[in-house]
């Protein structure tokens, strides 16, 4: 799937905030940049290889 990166990384950023107000537990940022960093490349497609 790929999206521009304009909205992908405000998906991105909307689905984390989503996930961080939906636990009570503590996330550490690393883990929150990795999360968003994730989803940005997959919406963009960034992260397929040409084979």
């Amino acid at each position: 799937m790929k999206t521009n990166k304009d909205y992908a990384l405000k998906t991105a950023i909307e689905l984390a905030k989503v996930n961080l107000e939906s636990t009570q537990q503590w996330i550490p940022p690393e883990n929150v940049k990795y999360f968003v960093e994730e989803v940005y490349l997959l919406l963009t497609g960034e992260n397929e290889t040409d084979e």
